[in-house]
């Protein structure tokens, strides 16, 4: 009884896909497109019939059968998406050309026009995701069984709460088909990679939620999906979802085969109690909001450029899909990202920096790979036609893994830290774009505080606004620095004493100074918190500490990035682990901090976020979750919207904003 209801859901739902495309119908209507060609096979049922022949012969192990989705690429029928609103012309043109920036290949030369237009025509009835026909049933009883009987709620995150194993499942309706939903609740070893469900040991971090079993030296055995590993370190969410984190060299990891996610639901559960649970999930779904009106009176479409910078080798073993920075033109006045694909082909540009004139763009390559010059910081200048970068010069990093890489606000000097070699190395930045060799570099030393921290691993730096003052965040001696800085005259000079240590154990990552100059925040890596200072020329006294986390989260976590609005209200840093973005609300006099909320990121291993030059916007780029997502910011609360579908980018990293000319 139970499978045959399962087989009920599937084959009504297929059926009415299939009607659907026969009739050549679905959104957008007639397939005589403006801007572009008419589809030759428009209404010619046989000629969909043998698209979808050739579709399931291509295609379905990125888009799943049906255009359901899949772990390698989404549902082609997702209401935000470009697939739902395109033009047969338009499906025509990402078949034959592909689309840069993603890992959608071209089909020109594979297959023949005639046969790319059937194909056009039998996606063009793939419409909408699950939350267009929500399955049918009790979605109140649903949601109990969701979090109770059916013990979901133990590995997946929807609104912020649940576990921390499996995928966030807030907006699963938006992105997923119900008979690609049905079929995670039904079907063993359902296909993930299309090779029948094996799941290669390839991509680290994993966005199909690699399956991995750790045994430690002493024995004790570690079950769950890994979350980051390098030729370092290895973190692995367990199913008790406690993130452990190990050395790498001194575990036995086995990348298992068969997925952690139940499959046979249709017989734990009752089928009423099936069709209600369903029900409830076909309804998960974060809509879009209306189009918000900027300040000031709304600024032109796509005024941005938006930079990515990514992981092109997340470990010296192992490459990914990324080639190196990525564009996007940013429409402030909606908040909405356009692909312009690969700006920049470089190796692991972790961070990137805008320079304050809008013209160069700044990369620190983290793991380059050569042995002679080692990592490095490279300058690029900005083709504001084209969105692409043109290498200007490359200067070593005078380190192992650059991580960061800040332009005072003059523009004049720059400046990058490491983190396997602890140094801190200023350049000049000359009238062209280029950096010159550096002229300061300090090397920190010194014991750790706390047997958790590794030693000196310099992690951050900002500038103060009049460009007198620099301050590093030390992470593996729990230290800020500060340094007084000459611009014109190219000189840099440690404080005496050179730094404030904070508690051991705390790993100092990013800085962000309050707008006003009289207070510095400092997000700890370790154990997820974040300082407020006061700044006194330069000196810096701690007044506060506080978590990044809710009080009841048990779970292990690591912070990545922080953010402070333009008028200093709101603060932000992101989770790791917990996979979210802490919200707080700034005291204006005394600067302190009172958290808010955790709004989920909306993708794994949020390692990055900025706020755009109009102060409407954040975006996040989540490097596990390989997106970058737009969220608006409520001036009066600091709580953070999405403002629609996230864009890919494989191991996104770093982000910066430029002024499209």
């Amino acid at each position: 009884m139970k499978r045959s209801l399962v087989v009920l859901v599937l084959t009504m739902f297929v059926a009415s896909l299939t009607l659907t495309a026969q009739r050549g119908g679905g959104a957008g209507g007639r397939g005589g497109d403006p801007g572009g060609p008419a589809n030759p096979f428009l209404g010619n049922s046989q000629a969909i019939d043998e698209g979808r022949d050739i579709y399931n012969r291509s295609c379905t192990t990125c888009h799943g059968p049906d255009g359901a989705g899949s772990e390698m690429g989404p549902a082609l029928g997702a209401p935000a998406r470009r697939y739902a609103q395109a033009t047969d012309a338009q499906i025509f043109d990402a078949i034959k050309n592909g689309i840069p920036a993603t890992q959608m290949p071209r089909f020109g030369g594979r297959l023949p026009d005639s046969d790319i237009w059937k194909v056009a025509a039998y996606i063009r009835g793939l419409r909408g995701t699950a939350i267009d026909a929500p399955a049918a049933g009790d979605v109140a009883l649903g949601e109990q069984i969701f979090w109770g009987k059916g013990e979901c709620g133990n590995c997946h995150v929807v609104k912020g709460k649940g576990g921390l194993v499996g995928p966030d499942l807030t907006n699963l309706a938006g992105t997923r088909k119900t008979t690609s939903i049905v079929d995670a609740l039904t079907k063993p070893l359902h296909r993930v990679f299309g090779d029948g469900g094996a799941i290669p040991r390839i991509l680290i971090p994993n966005t199909t939620y690699q399956p991995v079993r750790v045994t430690t030296a002493d024995g004790k055995v570690v079950t769950g999906v890994l979350k980051n590993e390098d030729g370092y370190s290895l973190q692995v969410m367990g199913t008790d979802n406690q993130l452990h984190m190990f050395d790498r060299v001194k575990v036995k990891v086995v990348y298992e085969t068969r997925t952690l996610m139940p499959t046979d639901y249709d017989k734990r559960l009752a089928p009423d109690e099936f069709k209600s649970l369903l029900a409830y999930l076909t309804r998960l779904h974060v809509p879009a909001p209306s189009a918000p009106l900027a300040r000031g009176g709304g600024s032109p479409v796509g005024d941005y450029f938006v930079f990515v910078g990514s992981y092109t080798n997340p470990t010296p073993t192992t490459t990914s899909a990324s080639k190196g920075i990525y564009g996007f033109r940013f429409d402030s006045t909606t908040g909405t990202l356009s692909p312009l694909g690969l700006a920049a082909e470089t190796v692991n540009p972790a961070h990137v920096w805008a320079h304050p004139n809008g013209t160069f763009l700044y990369a620190a390559n983290w793991e380059t790979g050569d042995k002679i010059v080692g990592d490095t910081v490279s300058a690029f200048a900005i083709d504001h036609k084209t969105g692409t970068l043109n290498l200007l010069n490359k200067v070593s990093a005078h380190g192992d893994r650059a991580n960061q890489v800040v332009l005072d606000p003059s523009g004049k000097v720059a400046i990058t830290v490491t983190y396997n070699s602890g140094t801190v190395t200023a350049y000049g930045v000359e009238a062209d774009g280029r950096l010159s060799e550096g002229f300061y570099t300090d090397q920190h030393a010194g014991e750790p505080l706390s047997p958790r921290q590794p030693g000196p691993r310099a992690h951050g730096v900002v500038f103060s606004k009049d460009s007198r003052f620099a301050y590093v965040a030390e992470l593996g001696l729990d230290r800020v620095y500060s340094y007084r800085l000459d611009t014109a005259r190219r000189t840099m000079t440690p404080f005496d004493p050179p730094y404030v240590s904070l508690k051991g154990g705390s790993g100092p990552r990013r800085l962000q100074l309050h707008p006003n100059g009289k207070f510095l925040y400092v997000n700890h890596e370790t154990d997820s918190a974040v300082s407020v200072f006061e700044v006194n020329g330069g000196t810096l006294k701690e007044i506060q500490a506080l978590s990044t986390l809710p009080a009841d989260y048990k779970g292990n976590n690591s912070t990545a990035e922080i953010q402070i609005d333009a008028e200093g209200k709101f603060l932000y840093v992101t989770n790791r682990g917990h996979d979210t973005i802490a919200v707080y609300s700034v005291d204006p006099a005394k600067g302190t901090l009172t958290l808010i909320e955790n709004v989920p990121s909306l993708g794994r291993t949020p390692r990055n976020i900025t706020i755009d030059p109009t102060d409407e916007y954040l975006i996040s780029a989540n490097q596990g979750g390989e997106n970058v997502v737009v969220f608006r910011i409520d001036h009066k609360t600091g709580h953070l919207t999405p403002t629609g579908s996230p864009q890919r980018v494989p191991q996104a990293g770093g982000l910066a904003f430029v002024k499209a000319q």
